[in-house]
């Protein structure tokens, strides 16, 4: 519970434009320095835990709840050196609910999707010959999808949001030989606000996702 707690509050202290420069001066050098020739692909089962947020009139009492769902992830990557990687990944964090009491009316209901992708710098610190821990710094493009369902007021309807906010990750890995390898890392990426509709103007949605997977180096 300490490490997310000190993931949620770093997160929300990095400047966009700070970690796209970061990105974009370390980029050439990981290009340069390309000589070790490990590539990789991998994939995760990933445990999402959505925080939704929603205070607006049309749903008085409107409260935040956390939902855990399970999504995946998809991932391709190399490394520059043994302590340097790159990795584009998609991942999908399922879908989350949440339902909201109305005195003599059935429940409103909100519903939350949010899919991601992202391209991060990775840096490597072995423990040994077959662990180590790492750490993720990139950008990530959100794309979320939000429906209500009010019966309350016999209305229903949509939003979509996007963002590009940067996205950050402290992991776990194993070599299990020279071609395998198990991972397990917690993400974080800044909520995604959708803001495009004045009476929904604070409905929010975030993602922490705690991913374990296997990655395939060739």
């Amino acid at each position: 519970m300490q490490v997310q707690y000190v993931v949620g509050t770093y997160i929300q202290d990095i400047p966009m434009k700070h970690t796209l420069l970061l990105l974009a001066l370390l980029t050439p050098a990981a290009f340069a320095l390309d000589s070790s020739n490990d590539e990789y692909l991998g994939a995760s089962i990933d445990y999402v835990r959505h925080g939704l947020k929603l205070n607006n009139n049309a749903l008085p009492g409107g409260k935040s709840q956390d939902n855990t769902t399970v999504g995946y992830s998809l991932k391709a990557g190399f490394y520059s050196n043994p302590n340097l990687s790159w990795e584009l990944e998609y991942a999908n964090a399922g879908k989350a609910s949440q339902y909201y009491r109305v005195p003599n009316a059935a429940d409103d209901h909100l519903e939350m999707s949010q899919q991601s992708v992202s391209l991060s710098a990775i840096g490597h610190l072995p423990l040994n010959d077959k662990f180590g821990l790492y750490g993720r710094l990139g950008v990530a493009r959100l794309t979320g999808r939000a429906t209500l369902d009010l019966p309350s007021s016999n209305s229903s309807g949509s939003l979509k949001a996007t963002a590009t906010v940067p996205v950050i990750g402290i992991g776990v890995e194993a070599k299990f030989d020279n071609n395998w390898r198990g991972f397990a890392e917690l993400i974080q990426t800044k909520k995604l606000s959708f803001n495009e509709n004045t009476d929904w103007s604070e409905l929010t949605h975030s993602v922490r996702r705690f991913s374990t997977g296997l990655a395939y180096h060739y």
